[in-house]
């Protein structure tokens, strides 16, 4: 089945909620990661390690490493599904 981003995007959205116990309103695509949801980098290392046992697919370290904010996250972590789902 197909990931779309929405899915992707609810998964992380939950994650960060749930285990780094954020607010839920906090979240949004433009809340800086670091600044306003406490995530740092190694955060992100373990989302993402999370994201890829999920959904069975490996992620651009490099450009979640580059994400501040939770869109730039999403983003981030959705164009490693685009280019998985090209190479099939």
């Amino acid at each position: 089945m197909k990931t779309t981003k929405y899915d992707l995007e609810q998964f992380i959205y939950h994650h960060i909620v749930d285990e780094y116990n954020v607010h839920p309103a906090t979240v949004s695509k433009d809340a800086k990661l670091q600044d306003e949801l406490g995530i740092d980098s190694l955060d992100k290392v373990e989302i993402s390690c999370d994201i890829e046992k999920k959904f069975s697919v490996t992620l651009d370290d490099e450009a979640i490493d580059n994400a501040t904010t939770f869109g730039e996250l999403v983003d981030a972590a959705f164009s490693s599904f685009q280019n998985t789902e090209d190479e099939n």
